[in-house]
């Protein structure tokens, strides 16, 4: 199976990345960074997107690109929604005409946090700009026939588990 995995350089993207190339077929991509493993894209723009879809035809897309500082996308909100939910429109546009599997990852911030833990049912209720962008995106993916949405959740405890070996 060949796998694509967007925002590769990231701390979940490149973690997923070294496990999935394991036993899988992997491309990684980043944004902006000089990596030699992963082919640069701009998300924002339909044309790359496009451009790597075509060079490496991925079965399954795991689309961990995104603006994910929550108080960056607070204050720059024009970037976020462009990087959040019109890049991950591109992306599954790009998932549905390919045939690729999407998996999207999305964030618990789509939950206000007065209610938790949350099931995959709860009503969501995002209390800012970050939450309100990966629930968009959540909305678009949801609109395809052949797609996978997490909800990571990202305490200290979660991002050294992501670490273990």
């Amino acid at each position: 199976m060949k796998i694509l995995i967007t925002g590769a350089s990231g701390l979940l993207g490149r973690r997923l990345y070294d496990m999935t190339s394991k036993i899988h077929e992997c491309v990684g991509t980043c944004h902006g960074k000089n990596d030699d493993d992963f082919y640069t894209i701009d998300i924002r723009n339909r044309e790359s997107v496009e451009d790597i879809f075509h060079k490496t035809r991925p079965d399954a897309v795991v689309h961990t690109a995104g603006s994910t500082d929550p108080d960056y996308c607070e204050k720059f909100q024009n970037e976020a929604r462009q990087i959040n939910i019109n890049g991950t429109r591109i992306i599954a546009e790009m998932s549905k005409r390919f045939g690729s599997k999407i998996v999207y990852i999305s964030s618990d911030y789509i939950f206000d946090g007065k209610d938790n833990p949350y099931r995959e049912n709860n009503e969501t209720n995002p209390i800012n700009f970050y939450g309100f962008t990966k629930l968009e995106g959540e909305k678009i993916v949801r609109g395809l026939e052949n797609h996978v949405i997490v909800r990571p959740t990202m305490t200290k405890e979660a991002k050294s588990l992501l670490f273990l070996k």
